[in-house]
This record gives C-alpha cells, sequence and structure tokens, in this order.
C-alpha cells in the first residue's frame, strides 16, 4: 500500500512541481530512506550552541560527490549561516576526517560526533543537490532555487536546533568563494609540508596549470558515475592528442613557464610526466565518493592538485569530444582567483 501511495504521490508531482521542486522532493525521499534510521524519537543531551546550527554532514551515509562537491557545499552553506545569524559546523568523516588535509581557520567549524543530535524533536535532516547539468537546466536559477529553498527550511522549522544538510549548493559569488574559504581552511601541517616540497619543484616562480578529465575513457580509474571505456586504438589516440595540447601551450606561452598537469589517468600523468617542463604531484588517483571507509588511502593528492592548481598563473581546463568538464579545475580557479 505504501509503495502504490509512494508511486502516486511521485507521479502527481511530477505531473504539477518544477524539474528542480521536484528533483528536491525526491532526494528528500531518498534520503530518509538513507538516514532515517539513524534519527530517534528519544531526546538524548548533546551540545549546546549559542543559536541554531546548520551542519555540514559528509558521514557516508549518504552520496556526497567529489571534492570539489563537499567544498562547495562547505562554503554555501557556510556564507548562508553567516547571513542568517546561525551557528556553522563541519561534519566530515568519510572516507577520511577532513583534520587529516584541512583544519579550521579564522571560524571555528569543528564538530564531535556526541555533540550531533539525532533526535527527531530538535535536528532535521536535509538534502539540496545540484541538477542543472544533468537536465539542461538554468545555472543561475538552480542557484537562486537553492537559497530560496535554505530559507525556507529554516524558517518552516522553528523549533528545530541543528540542521543536517548534505548539499553541494552553488549560489556563492565567484568572488566572494576564495574568501570563505580562506576564512574556513587552512592546509593542515602535513599537507603544507608537501605543499612545500612541489613549490620547490618549480623554484617557486610562476607557472601554468592544464587540467584533464577523462573519467573512465582511458580503462584506467573507476568514476563515481560510471562512463564508457574507449578502445585500446582510440585510448591511444587521446593521449597523443591530450600530449599536443600540452606541447602547443609551452610553445604559446614561448616556453617561459613549466606546466602543471592533473588528471584522473595515471596512464596519462605518466606520460605527460616524462616532458621536461611539466611537473605532477605523485599519489594514488582516486574518486573519494567511490572509496571503501574501511581501506586506509592516502588523499593528499587529490587536494595538492586543488590547490595547485590555485596558485598557478592560469589555469587551461582541457576537453576533446567525449572528455568531461573538470568541476574540480572550475573549483581550482575560484580559490586561486579564476584564471581560466
Amino acid at each position: 500500500m505504501n509503495s502504490i501511495f509512494y508511486r502516486l504521490k511521485r507521479k502527481i508531482r511530477k505531473m504539477f512541481c518544477s524539474k528542480l521542486a521536484y528533483m528536491f522532493w525526491e532526494d528528500n525521499e531518498s534520503l530518509r530512506s538513507h538516514v532515517g534510521n539513524y534519527y530517534t524519537r528519544t531526546c538524548k543531551v548533546v551540545g549546546e550552541f549559542s543559536a541554531p546550527c546548520l551542519i555540514m554532514m559528509v558521514d557516508g551515509r549518504f552520496p556526497h560527490g567529489g571534492l570539489a562537491d563537499r567544498l562547495r557545499g562547505c562554503i554555501n552553506l557556510y556564507k548562508f549561516a553567516k547571513e542568517r545569524g546561525m551557528d556553522f559546523r563541519i561534519y566530515w568523516k568519510s572516507p577520511f576526517d577532513i583534520h587529516e588535509y584541512l583544519t579550521c581557520n579564522e571560524y571555528d567549524w569543528k564538530i564531535d560526533q556526541d555533540e550531533i543530535s539525532y533526535f527527531m524533536g530538535n535536528s532535521f535532516p536535509v538534502t539540496l543537490g545540484s541538477y542543472y547539468k544533468q537536465y539542461s537546466l538554468s545555472e543561475a536559477k538552480e542557484a537562486e532555487f537553492q537559497y530560496q529553498k535554505m530559507n525556507e527550511i529554516i524558517d518552516s522549522h522553528p523549533h528545530i536546533k541543528q540542521f543536517h544538510f548534505y548539499t553541494n549548493a552553488h549560489f556563492v559569488d565567484d568572488k566572494e568563494y576564495a574568501e570563505l574559504f580562506k576564512e574556513l581552511f587552512v592546509p593542515s601541517e602535513g599537507l603544507q609540508e608537501k605543499i612545500s616540497f612541489y613549490s620547490k619543484v618549480h623554484n617557486y616562480s610562476p607557472y601554468l596549470s592544464m587540467a584533464f578529465r577523462f573519467r573512465q575513457l582511458l580503462g584506467d580509474f573507476e568514476d563515481a558515475s560510471g562512463g564508457e571505456v574507449l578502445s585500446v586504438a582510440e585510448r591511444k589516440q587521446y593521449i597523443e592528442d591530450s600530449l599536443h595540447l600540452i606541447d602547443k601551450v609551452y610553445e604559446e606561452n614561448n616556453g617561459e613557464q613549466m606546466i602543471f598537469v592533473t588528471s584522473d589517468s595515471k596512464d596519462f600523468i605518466k606520460a605527460a610526466s616524462e616532458k621536461s617542463y611539466v611537473f605532477t604531484v605523485s599519489g594514488e588517483i582516486v574518486h573519494i565518493d567511490k572509496q571503501c571507509t574501511l581501506v586506509k588511502t592516502d588523499y593528499s593528492k587529490e587536494f595538492l592538485d586543488m590547490l595547485m592548481l590555485a596558485r598557478s598563473s592560469f589555469i587551461y581546463v582541457c576537453k576533446k569530444e567525449r572528455m568531461f568538464t573538470p568541476g574540480f579545475s572550475l573549483n581550482a580557479a575560484k580559490l586561486g582567483g579564476g584564471n581560466v
């Protein structure tokens, strides 16, 4: 009976709701099925905050997306909390503890597990995703929808003390993005040591960056969203064309700057690294939403790639036919001032 009722609700909403409103409803139905069992009707005393609190949840109980999605969610939720005069916290434990790579800078966003309330009377889980690329919608309209929906959620739940957000919202202006990131984050001691090491590689001189997102095309990377794998001949051609593009960029810039290359393909990284004017970050290439939390993995390469991209004088986002426009490098460009 519940199944029939749900299908009826779904059909009615599809008929009368906008695409964004329908996806918001469907995602939150899915969220409840993933995290609902963690919430209880039994009240438990937890940490008290000076104001209602917005918590960015990265706990592995619901799909979070890649690093760019997660950081975007943190930054946008923080911006919203500031505007509403609310406390803001980040609970990021999956598939690693965020403090291993980024720690608090100007704002203290730390929260321990025993400070999180799962009492239905004062906590509320909600997801607010992004669908404009998937459904060819307006990015600006979706950003406006996300901001309005956040306000609606807060205003319609005045008794809630903790809002548990699973989001990759994107309404923050590009000009504010880097500033908000710096308010929240600073590299951990271990990550900063690695940043300093790679800075020495190019003698602290200006450098260019080139980002290549092949997804699964070259057959050496498992993407969280899947995708096709090219034939051996096609893979070879994609690699050759991309290497040629690196040569072209180097020549167009008169060979005056080294080139930092990042990619989700280890085969391409290996080939590009053979060029004397190219440098890369070593380490395992992973998609953090695809990893098992039971396996200890070093994710420093992903953070290093992002921060090294952000510090470059210009980022070339490289795409050929079936390649993917990398949100990761666009996110890095925002952190570095938008030279892309």
